[in-house]
């Protein structure tokens, strides 16, 4: 899989580039303290609607216990956790 990879996400431009949901500043001090830099692509939660359009991927897999969502496209793979709580999701390995 191709690491360096960065599926589309609607509305990622900039730090928050408009998004709804963003890490609140203790949270982003949370995460530079295990000294990783705090990157908005990675670390901010997802809405459903702001996940990868399916037909930008060829597999889309959909847990049907937790509601997390598995993107294949060629030799990329993304995993998106849902956090059962608030129902948004968050990239594999955001969350320390």
């Amino acid at each position: 899989f191709d690491k360096d990879y960065r599926f589309p996400v609607p509305n990622d431009e900039g730090i928050n580039g408009g998004r709804e949901y963003t890490l609140t500043d203790q949270e982003i001090q949370a995460i530079q303290a295990y000294g990783v830099d705090y990157d908005p692509y990675y670390d901010d939660p997802y809405t459903l609607e702001e996940l990868p359009p399916g037909h930008e991927v060829d597999n889309v897999r959909i847990d049907k216990v937790f509601g997390d969502h598995v993107y294949v496209s060629g030799r990329t793979m993304e995993i998106f956790y849902k956090d059962q709580d608030s129902g948004l999701f968050f990239r594999q390995g955001s969350r320390p």
